[in-house]
């Protein structure tokens, strides 16, 4: 019946803007856990036990967000796979960043 169709329109707009806020906050969880595993290691970067064992608290993050990553495409959909790796990587970065900020680091230049 046309004279439904604006009023099921409605809903069906209402109803794919609530699945796509679930799956939003759901993204957002998966990225809360993630770096919540990774705080230990986060927490010390640019620290005394960093600078002295070099790699292994970076292999620590690299190796856990192959984990997974690895997960995630076993179980998501690819568009949503991207989504996450670019929000996650976008948070670590954020997180890296306070690190050395926190830590007051100076960068040597290799000359």
């Amino acid at each position: 019946d046309d004279e439904h169709l604006p009023a099921m329109q409605r809903h069906f707009q209402t109803v794919t803007d609530g699945f796509l806020d679930i799956a939003r906050l759901c993204l957002s969880v998966l990225v809360d856990l993630v770096l919540a595993s990774l705080r230990p290691a986060v927490q010390s970067l640019f620290t005394s036990e960093w600078y002295g064992r070099p790699g292994s608290t970076m292999q620590t993050i690299v190796v856990t967000l192959g984990d997974y990553l690895a997960d995630w495409r076993q179980h998501l959909d690819r568009f949503l796979v991207g989504r996450l790796a670019a929000d996650l990587l976008d948070r670590l970065l954020i997180a890296y960043l306070e690190a050395m900020r926190g830590r007051q680091c100076r960068l040597k230049v290799a000359s």
